[in-house]
């Protein structure tokens, strides 16, 4: 409870108190890189219940779309072997399994599924399918890496027909109903590691730098640490803007834009503001 207060102490005045900035530069600077990663999971858990609010609800539904058009649209009779890298089945090919109507707002292809030993990336397109399986790989569609293709050789061999389909779908929905637990807990490391911790204190090195030469171009006197220990706390601001900036993605974009700037733009007032509370030595003219 003590570290609670003190860490909460520290916040308040990092955000409101440029005097607090003349403490701060006495100190050791084990006590900024602290409050540094303590600030950092503060965030981190505020940007993972911003994402989770905005994005888990259209994942879950899009989850639950395919699930439904997978179940409805598989056929009772079709049954589709997978040996050896490669797959036959009992019914002509193209084998195709279908979308079923989920209304308008549906943005799935109008296949899910079609089997066709001779169905090239091109075809793709032409069936409208969200996979094609080949004699060879599954080929699919990415926003990120274009087509993918996908060797049969990596499944096992097996049967599927609309029992083991049943069962297997059965499973995922327990799955997804654990969505809301696990996508949180499988976002927030990321977030924290890479997103505030490793991308922030990049950005506050950097603006410590400039705040370390325009401190020297006004002549007063003060060292990269001092620098760097202001810029760690004055970073609350922009982190803490930009962890509730996850509601808004057009907000986000700003803050994360302009991140930089708007730290160095912090660092800068706390910095030249602490002056009216100390008398900081000035450089001699050479």
């Amino acid at each position: 409870m003590k570290k609670l207060k003190t860490f909460l102490y520290v916040l308040k005045n990092s955000i409101s108190s440029p005097k607090y900035y003349n403490d701060i530069v006495k100190i050791k600077i084990n006590f900024s890189i602290k409050y540094f990663l303590a600030l950092s999971f503060l965030v981190s858990v505020i940007s993972v219940i911003g994402y989770s609010i905005i994005y888990l609800p259209k994942y879950i539904s899009e989850i639950n779309t395919a699930y439904q058009s997978i179940e409805g649209g598989f056929p009772e009779d079709l049954v589709i072997e997978f040996k050896d890298g490669s797959w036959s089945s009992n019914k002509e090919e193209p084998v195709i399994i279908k979308k079923i109507d989920l209304g308008k707002d549906n943005k799935l292809p109008q296949n899910l599924f079609v089997f066709d030993k001779e169905g090239t990336i091109e075809k793709i397109d032409e069936y409208n399918t969200m996979f094609l399986i080949n004699s060879e790989n599954i080929l699919y569609k990415t926003d990120v890496e274009g087509i993918v293709a996908q060797p049969l050789k990596n499944l096992p061999n097996g049967t599927l027909d609309k029992n083991l389909l049943n069962e297997k779908m059965q499973t995922i929905d327990k799955v997804v109903e654990l969505l809301p637990f696990l996508l949180p807990l499988a976002l927030f490391i990321p977030t924290f590691l890479f997103e505030y911790v490793g991308g922030s204190i990049f950005i506050i090195l950097l603006s410590a730098l400039g705040v370390y030469v325009a401190s020297i171009s006004t002549k007063k006197k003060i060292d990269f640490k001092s620098a760097f220990q202001i810029c760690i706390h004055a970073s609350t601001i922009p982190m803490v803007v930009r962890a509730f900036s996850t509601l808004s993605p057009v907000v986000y974009d700003f803050i994360l834009n302009w991140f930089l700037f708007i730290t160095l733009a912090a660092s800068l007032f706390f910095r030249f503001k602490m002056e009216e509370y100390t008398d900081l030595k000035k450089i001699d003219k050479e």
